[in-house]
Order: C-alpha cells, then structure tokens, then sequence
C-alpha cells in the first residue's frame, strides 16, 4: 500500500513536470521563436544578432510567407478544376458543336460558349477566383508595407515574396480570363 501511494505521487510529479516544460517551451517558441520551433532553435543556438526593427520585419515576412503558401495551395486546387472542367469539355465539345454555331445568329458566338463552360460546370469558381484574386491583393500589400530598412536580406526576401505573389496574381486573372470574368 504505502508503495503504491509512493508510484501515484511519483507519476503526478513527472506528469506535472512533463506539463510544466511543455508549457515552457510553447512559451518560448511563441515568444523568441516567431511561433516556429525552426525559429526557436536559431535563436537558442545563434542569440538574436539582428537589432529589433530588423528582426520584426523578417518575422513578418516569414508570417507573410507562410500565408502566401496557404494562397499557393488554393491556386493549385484551382488550377486542377479549371484543368479538369477543360477535359470535361473537351468530351461534350463534340456533342454541342453544331448547337454553337447555330446559336451564331447575333447572340452568342461560339468563342463566348466556350468562355463560360467553366462556370456552367463550376458555378463557385468565379467566387473562389474573386476571394483568391483579392487575398493575394492584400498579401501584396502586406509585403509592401514591411520596411527593409536597408538591410540586404529584407530586401531580397521581400523581392521573392513579391514575385511569388505577382506570378500568383498573374495565374488568377489567367484563369478569370479563361471563364470570360473580367
């Protein structure tokens, strides 16, 4: 019996301690880290070398960066509907290609017909390219708004943000163009 109690008291002070130092670290990783255990690592191994202006402004790129990689995940998702709703229409562009050019009476020409196949097969497409066109809007204005303060590594970092978000840019009015949304 007293063995047992003495077990019990010793697990709740290791899982104590075990909660304790996870707390600990989260703390730190949030705090030095920039919420990232790379982050924290860096700055136990290295110290924090760069003045504090410095260091905000590259935490807020990294912060930057790992949105822009959530865009990135949206605009590949996008991309493979836009690529499969024009496989779709190639295999119904036999069957509606007289219709088409029937409809050519001053209406709607067959150019126009094929614009919009997108939105007939996926109606959402249009609301999910203005959400993303309008997301990368704001993360465009984000990295102009960090200060590089002249330093080098800033400037680079926020030149490759910068293109990365245009390419981006450049692909969402791509694809509005490719389902007739101006």
């Amino acid at each position: 019996m007293l063995q047992t109690k003495h077990h019990s008291k010793m697990a709740l002070a290791a899982a104590a301690a075990t909660f304790t130092s996870y707390l600990i670290t989260n703390y730190i990783v949030k705090k030095y880290g920039g919420g990232t255990m790379s982050g924290t690592l860096r700055f136990i191994w290295e110290g924090d070398h760069l003045p504090l202006h410095v260091r905000d402004a590259i935490d807020e790129l990294e912060k930057i960066e790992a949105l822009v990689k959530k865009q990135k995940k949206k605009l590949n998702k996008v991309d493979i509907l836009m690529e499969t709703a024009k496989l779709n229409s190639v295999d119904h562009d036999d069957d509606n290609n007289n219709t088409a050019e029937e409809i050519n009476d001053g209406q709607e020409t067959s150019t126009q017909k094929k614009k919009h196949y997108i939105l007939d097969q996926i109606p959402a497409i249009e609301k999910d390219l203005g959400l993303l066109s309008s997301s990368l809007d704001s993360l465009a204005a984000k990295v102009d708004s960090v200060q590089s303060s002249g330093d080098v590594d800033i400037k680079r970092q926020k030149r490759e943000l910068s293109r990365t978000v245009v390419g981006m840019m450049d692909k969402v009015d791509m694809f509005m163009k490719d389902c007739g949304v101006e």
